[in-house]
């Protein structure tokens, strides 16, 4: 992202639009996130069924490529 100058540096007002912008976007990834930890949840605790079981993965999947798009690497 580039700022403008200003006179002690870059404009504050558009760095501070760009902060609350990325302070949105982790609040939205920090909520599904805690979703899809509770759809995992559900589906640990049902009898797995082959469906059940490939949702449970999918969904697996998805956290993982969550995880890795909003820090760079997995939760282990």
């Amino acid at each position: 992202k580039n700022f403008s100058k200003a006179l002690r540096g870059y404009n504050e007002l558009e760095v501070d639009s760009y902060l609350d912008e990325i302070i949105k976007d982790y609040e939205m990834f920090g909520r599904i996130l805690i979703n899809l930890q509770e759809q995992v949840l559900q589906l640990q605790q049902e009898k797995p069924t082959p469906r059940a079981q490939d949702n449970l993965e999918g969904i697996m999947q998805r956290l993982r490529e969550l995880e890795i798009h909003s820090w760079g690497r997995t939760r282990d």
